[in-house]
């Protein structure tokens, strides 16, 4: 049995599929209503199979989180796989906020982590749905953006680290301007939500910014 990283709840790969515990059943019914709502409407992410008491067993996603990604692009440098990873982190971005209708509702994705998108052969998913978020696209970007100049990659030496900041921010800058260009935000406030995440972060975790 393979476990997964979550703070909150208990989440393992178990005879092919992802069962996930929550803190009670209320909170599983809650997570498989809005992925299975997400899934109907296109939006890539894992199929709810079955929602038992405080479990929601899903479908199994294979890939990588997007630190695990950059920790590996560090060491390859492959330009067109950032390139690829960066594009369909946008589409999903632009199909999620599609399928909320975002302009009218003000629903975003919230949770920004990059653990919680998985990059697969052909396309960027997205998990870990424990509740429903309200906002501007631009916060959404702007706080996943501080994720990425911040996350740690676990260079080291001079040249592992001077290639973690290289890929971290050569993946930040195709995302930022691939976003941009899509949905036509404003580059001003994805700045500045960029600074305020960072900002908390700061508070919340002193003594590391990536």
């Amino acid at each position: 049995m393979e476990r997964f990283i979550s703070k909150r709840n208990q989440v393992f790969l178990l005879d092919g599929v992802v069962v996930k515990q929550l803190p009670s059943s209320q909170h599983a019914k809650a997570e498989s209503g809005l992925l299975r709502k997400y899934h109907k409407a296109g939006v890539p992410v894992p199929k709810v199979l079955e929602q038992r008491d405080n479990e929601i067993v899903m479908e199994h996603i294979s890939g990588e989180t997007i630190p695990d990604f950059l920790t590996r692009m560090q060491a390859e440098v492959d330009d067109a796989s950032l390139h690829k990873a960066a594009q369909g982190l946008c589409h999903w971005f632009e199909h999620f906020y599609e399928a909320v209708n975002h302009a009218q509702s003000g629903e975003i994705r919230g949770d920004v982590n990059g653990r919680n998108f998985i990059i697969a052969e052909d396309r960027v998913l997205s998990v870990d749905f424990e509740e429903r978020s309200f906002g501007t696209a631009e916060q959404d970007i702007g706080r996943f953006l501080a994720f990425i100049q911040t996350y740690d990659l676990r260079t080291g030496g001079f040249y592992r680290r001077y290639m973690g900041r290289h890929v971290k921010r050569r993946f930040g800058a195709l995302f930022y301007h691939g976003i941009v260009k899509r949905l036509r935000l404003s580059k001003l406030e994805i700045v500045r939500q960029c600074w305020l995440e960072r900002k908390a972060m700061r508070k919340r975790r002193p003594k590391h910014m990536g």
